[in-house]
């Protein structure tokens, strides 16, 4: 069955052992960055992916080869990992619509940190009157989670007075720690910490997009804040009311120029029993990534 006459799709899951199914050879990137090579690695934090087509200049009806390489860059594992390869210009293996499925069901879609899959692929130009410039894309898509924890520092009212006398505020460092990862989402404060018991404060919430694709938050697992305990209550823009926060408009969320618009968050610390409280405020997100790029094929007649 015909997909379209002039728009062909090749939609590589993840765990789809290509050279194995196609009967090619086990498949030998080919090395440098000579021209047929698309690379998208500076830009994602995550992933290297490397495509290449040998040759840049095919006669029609003649055969053109894909070469992918997908690696994860990062330590944990990412999810519903897939390539797609398209064009809307002459390649149509066989009129038909290309789907590779899953042969390896027990991957699920899912690329382990420092793992590499390659692909071969072969397609066939279909016969062309004219010399032809076409535009071979690809897209990689997949699903990460970002992680936050950043210290909360607060002082008893005898501490801080204290302190601020001996001049040793900032002497108590206020430590945080987040992945790496496309989304990155930072926390700041109307006030330098530490903060004083029973205060009222202000907290932003900075959300960025570090590479060069696409953010999407998952609906099910946005934007969460857990709320550590020497924090009375914390109320942000967007955010739903409860112990643990959850942004409650991901649609919302557009970045522009790689940065959303920012959260305004009402903090207020806890009146404390102890001198010094420090505890981790946590913060998680689930988030589709979307990467994608292009090389140029000419088609000869």
């Amino acid at each position: 069955m015909k997909y379209l006459p002039v728009l062909a799709i090749v939609f590589i899951s993840l765990c789809a052992g290509l050279p194995q199914s196609l009967g090619l050879p086990a498949l030998e990137m080919p090395l440098g960055e000579e021209p047929g090579v698309s690379i998208i690695d500076q830009g994602s934090p995550d992933v290297y992916f490397r495509a290449q087509v040998i040759p840049l200049e095919v006669k029609s009806e003649r055969s053109i080869n894909l070469f992918f390489e997908l690696r994860n860059k990062n330590s944990f594992d990412l999810e519903n990992v897939n390539v797609r390869a398209y064009d809307v210009c002459i390649f149509d293996p066989n009129g038909q619509e290309v789907f590779i499925p899953n042969l390896n069901e027990a991957d699920e879609g899912v690329l382990k940190p420092n793992e590499t899959k390659t692909w071969r692929w072969k397609w066939e130009a279909d016969k062309t009157e004219l010399d032809k410039d076409c535009e071979i894309k690809f897209l990689v898509e997949y699903d990460g989670e970002y992680y936050l924890s950043q210290d909360v520092i607060v002082l008893s009212e005898s501490e801080y007075e204290i302190r601020e006398i001996e001049e040793r505020l900032q002497a108590i460092p206020a430590q945080s720690f987040s992945s790496n990862t496309p989304l990155r989402i930072s926390l700041s404060f109307s006030e330098e910490q530490p903060f004083l018991e029973d205060i009222d404060y202000l907290m932003y919430i900075d959300y960025y997009n570090m590479g060069n694709g696409f953010i999407t938050l998952n609906k099910n697992y946005p934007v969460k804040i857990q709320i550590p305990e020497n924090i009375e209550s914390l109320v942000c823009e967007d955010y739903t009311k409860a112990e643990i926060l959850k942004l409650d408009k991901t649609e919302d969320l557009k970045f522009i120029r790689n940065k959303a618009p920012r959260t305004i968050c009402d903090l207020k610390t806890k009146d404390i029993d102890e001198e010094i409280s420090i505890r981790p405020l946590t913060l998680t997100a689930k988030y589709k990534y979307v990467l994608d790029n292009s090389i140029l094929v000419r088609v000869k007649r």
